[in-house]
């Protein structure tokens, strides 16, 4: 039965004098938002970026390019500390890529501005010299990797001069201060060419991927090369072995050595003047996504993927120290992005990453965070209050589970999971004994997974006690299934077909009623007749896999998050639009509201448990950072709007009595809102 919305959109308003008190402030010193009483975790960790480099000489201050299309910034660690450098904002498509390279000792940058490489002083902006790259014969510049000499003096960067199958890449090596060319070199590589230069910019390495290469060379060959005048030095083969894509090269302070890495724990270091391997140094597996020199050339360090540092003498011997990843974090493999390394001195070793949407900094071998860490380091994908509503737990994407003094935003504990690193803990019980891990369900007591799903995108009732997922179609013929099954006794309790091709069309999502006894199903399918891919919405009960009725909604969208009401209605958030629907009836009911933001999702639907209000994420409307709306239920009426995430909001769950409401983000934090003062 097809129905027409009757549009009652929200206002985007935000109610002054929400929060009482003056100017409240988290743990860390650092303001709450107007409305909020409390910030589980800080945002003083690094700012989200595109890029970001740590600065020498003392390493106290960040370089980084928030977004593509603006300014770059600097950030003062361990601080909310943020200015912009005024005439950094790239101006064309390279601007996704951030800064390029820093000179070695922090004052010059280089990035793409107007397709060109424009080298910069990270202080003040100034633009030092612009440097157009040679065509590729059909006018079309290559811009590309670039590096810089320890004092910002000579840069170099990869140039196409051949486009096509016969695509040619060149390294020129650009004079800075005189603004001419010093060498121009044939490198290997067909797709991309990595230039890097030793501190003192008269030495010259380059590798680059994919192939086919000539005379045989393979990918992983890197070349070394007089800077001044381009004459090849030597060509070193399979320096990383089993990858294409290259690792980490870079040159000892005096430029007589090369370190290069595939970052699978063997460091190898070459005599720069005639190419010549000396002994490598031996380090744990996944060892090596960064390298370092000391400056006195003596030591060596090394980033793991795991975020631990080892240290070794040049000369050969046994490591000299391995510093894990700081204070007892052990980030989920793939979690940590390695970004950069560096020595401070002859002693302290800095090193800088990202995780999640997060970027930290800390140093070897103290083993201590130089951005503030408290709570979780990637998204929070889930919040929940205790029973008594004393205690909030989180639930993030690095792996941790954390428990959070509801009244004070303080740290109460840790629960530990263990098991698999490859899974995040999805859903946790109100009890807090058992949670879903994607489709397995887990232990908190045992310590181990329990028992597997044979479904996907697996959804708990209110009391755990069912789950509903879907087994999906490959064949486009078989039917869809959603199942619910009984975590308690492990049997299935029902099953409903949907269309054979709900699964290949995109959004499959169920939700339970607040009781359990029902079901609502959304699954976007596929109407042959105009091509079109509706959103058909059904309810179901569970008992007996009885359908009450279904709609299909035309426009179908591209996913869809869904919140059941109670036994008759149910919110859905679809792509920029949030809607009521009658499921008992087969009805489309009215548009509560709709984003500024153009293809900008509402998230996270959730009723609070009397049923009254509904909350949900949304992107602000000024377009910086992210807000939370309550609307009141079931007339769809905007309450109050609270803003203050830097990140996506990822999570919401009111408190058992109603009176505060908890909003997980991107940003890794919580922020608790009090709803004491929100209208009806």
């Amino acid at each position: 039965m097809k129905t027409t919305f009757v549009r009652l959109v929200a206002s985007w308003v935000v109610l002054p004098g929400v929060a009482a008190g003056a100017d409240p402030t988290d743990a860390y010193g650092d303001p709450l938002p107007p409305g909020a009483r409390a910030r589980l975790g800080t945002v003083r960790g690094g700012p989200v970026a595109t890029s970001f480099h740590v600065l020498a000489p003392d390493y106290k201050r960040m370089l980084i390019t928030p977004t593509p299309g603006v300014a770059n910034r600097l950030h003062t660690l361990g601080t909310r500390e943020t200015v912009d450098v005024p005439g950094t904002a790239p101006a064309d498509g390279g601007s996704g890529r951030g800064v390029l390279a820093v000179s070695g000792d922090g004052r010059r940058a280089v990035t793409v501005r107007g397709g060109a490489f424009v080298v910069w002083e990270t202080a003040t902006g100034k633009t030092v010299q612009t440097v157009r790259p040679p065509g590729d014969g059909d006018g079309n510049p290559y811009l590309g990797a670039a590096a810089l000499s320890g004092d910002g003096n000579v840069l170099a960067f990869g140039a196409r001069t051949a486009a096509g199958q016969g695509s040619k890449f060149e390294v020129v090596v650009w004079d800075v201060g005189k603004n001419e060319e010093r060498a121009r070199v044939a490198a290997l590589g067909n797709l991309l060419v990595v230039p890097v230069l030793s501190p003192d910019g008269r030495a010259l390495a380059t590798y680059g991927t994919h192939g086919p290469f000539p005379n045989g060379h393979r990918p992983g060959t890197v070349q070394l090369w007089e800077a001044a005048g381009g004459k090849l030095v030597a060509t070193l083969s399979d320096v990383f072995p089993g990858t294409a894509a290259g690792g980490a090269v870079v040159f000892s302070p005096d430029g007589a050595t090369l370190a290069t890495s595939a970052a699978r724990g063997t460091i190898r270091l070459w005599e720069a003047a005639t190419g010549k391997a000396k002994d490598p140094l031996l380090g744990r597996p996944d060892q090596g996504e960064q390298v370092a020199f000391s400056p006195d050339g003596k030591k060596l360090a090394s980033l793991g993927r795991d975020g631990s540092v080892e240290q070794y003498p040049v000369t050969g011997g046994k490591p000299l120290t391995s510093t894990p990843f700081p204070d007892g974090f052990r980030p989920r493999p793939g979690t940590l992005r390695p970004a950069g390394l560096a020595y401070a001195d002859d002693h302290r070793v800095v090193a800088w990453g990202a995780v999640g949407d997060r970027a930290v900094v800390w140093e070897a071998p103290a083993g201590k965070f130089l951005t503030p860490v408290a709570g979780h380091l990637a998204p929070v994908w889930g919040v929940r209050f205790a029973a008594d509503g004393r205690e909030v737990v989180t639930l993030g994407g690095d792996g941790r589970v954390l428990r959070w003094d509801a009244a004070t935003g303080k740290p109460a504990g840790e629960i530990p999971v263990t098991g698999s690193d490859q899974d995040r803990l999805t859903h946790l019980a109100p009890g807090g004994d058992r949670g879903l891990r994607n489709s397995t369900v887990y232990g908190v007591k045992e310590g181990a997974d329990l028992f597997a799903l044979p479904l996907a995108y697996p959804t708990p009732s209110a009391d755990f006690a069912r789950v509903a997922g879907f087994r999906t179609s490959t064949d486009g013929k078989t039917p869809t299934v959603c199942e619910v099954w009984d975590l308690n006794t492990r049997r299935k309790v029902v099953g409903v077909e949907l269309p054979a091709d709900a699964a290949t069309t995109g959004a499959l999502t169920a939700a339970f009623s607040p009781d359990g006894t029902r079901l609502v199903t959304a699954v976007r399918t596929r109407d042959r007749a105009t091509g079109g891919n509706p959103l058909l919405v059904a309810g179901w009960e569970v008992k007996t896999g009885k359908q009450f009725a279904e709609f299909a909604e035309p426009r179908g969208y591209g996913r869809a998050q869904l919140a059941v009401a109670g036994n008759t209605s149910c919110v859905l958030a679809t792509d920029d639009t949030l809607w009521a629907a009658d499921y008992e009836g087969g009805r489309q009911g009215f548009v509560i509201d709709e984003s500024p933001v153009p293809g900008a999702m509402f998230v996270a639907p959730t009723f609070s448990p009397d049923g009254t209000r509904l909350a949900a994420g949304v992107p602000a409307k000024d377009g910086r950072g992210y807000a939370v709306r309550v609307y009141d239920w079931p007339r769809g009426k905007a309450l109050h709007t609270f803003a203050g995430h830097p990140g996506a909001v990822t999570a919401l769950a009111f408190s058992p009595d109603g009176k505060t409401l908890a909003s997980g983000s991107e940003d890794g934090t919580v922020l608790l809102w009090d709803l004491a003062a929100v209208g009806k």
